[in-house]
């Protein structure tokens, strides 16, 4: 099996979330992308047989052997014409005039066209993955950014189930990406662990979040719900369940804030 400029990102998984390549797996990887996938990193070689020609991106340096780590500074899905949604490519992308031989494998024939039906190659050389940029005609360069009104608790899923991944503080501010199927969580990126690992999103409550932009143009994120992600039960802070009665700095009337801020004493539990 080959994979020939193929834009694989944003999934969720357990292992393997971009490319899981099995125990018997025979694998061709040509001129791809395969980036920020959301859990289980973009690529996880259990075992099998990897064949890698041209040049191929990933973003956590995960996949075996491939030429490119970088952010390919992709659009989330959108109709960009064709028959299906496609990921554009952001002005400056490294995934842009990176491929010199345009070949389809395995028949090694000319490939033509990206999966919109574009010609290709728009610029000096084709691009990598599923979406030929064309010039003059720039996808959005500023990503979404939300600022945080409380702080809150980044999840890696959209659920207050889902186990911590870090905490955003009030004035924070981060890129989102996407949301839950009724918008009511927002996937936020996540910064860098000090050791490399984690993941490069999370999830918060949409209600916790103030940003100058069209939450309805958000694309919608799978997202994983596996029970090894769920806090248990007797583990969960009371904090986590319930708010707390918090006096603003400002003097007044205590307000119900949830989660409770790191450090509040709580005087009594509340529910927004």
């Amino acid at each position: 099996m080959w994979l020939t400029n193929n834009t694989v990102a944003l999934n969720t998984a357990p292992n393997g979330a971009g490319i899981y390549i099995s125990i018997e797996a025979k694998l061709g990887v040509r001129n791809n992308i395969v980036a920020n996938n959301l859990s289980g990193s973009d690529c996880v070689q259990a075992g099998g047989t990897v064949t890698l020609q041209g040049e191929n991106l990933d973003t956590d340096n995960s996949c075996p052997l491939f030429s490119l780590m970088a952010n390919p500074l992709l659009v989330g899905l959108a109709d960009n014409g064709g028959n299906t949604l496609t990921h554009a490519l952001m002005t400056g992308s490294p995934a842009i005039d990176v491929v010199t031989t345009c070949n389809e494998m395995p028949t090694g024939g000319p490939l033509n066209e990206d999966q919109r039906g574009a010609a290709r190659p728009e610029g000096s050389a084709c691009d990598l993955g599923a979406y030929e940029s064309v010039f003059g005609s720039p996808p959005p360069e500023e990503p979404p950014i939300i600022t945080f009104i409380v702080n809150v608790n980044c999840r890696i899923g959209p659920h207050y189930d889902h186990i911590v991944v870090l905490t955003h503080l009030e004035g924070d501010t981060a890129e989102v990406v996407g949301q839950n199927e009724d918008g009511s969580w927002l996937a936020a990126a996540a910064p860098p662990s000090e050791d490399g690992d984690g993941e490069p999103w999370c999830w918060v409550p949409e209600e916790w979040t103030t940003g100058d932009f069209d939450r309805s143009t958000l694309p919608q994120l799978d997202h994983l719900l596996d029970p090894s992600f769920l806090i248990p039960k007797d583990d969960e802070p009371e904090s986590e369940k319930k708010g707390c009665w918090v006096k603003p700095p400002s003097g007044g009337d205590p307000v119900c804030t949830f989660p409770c801020p790191p450090g509040a004493v709580p005087g009594g539990a509340c529910k927004p």
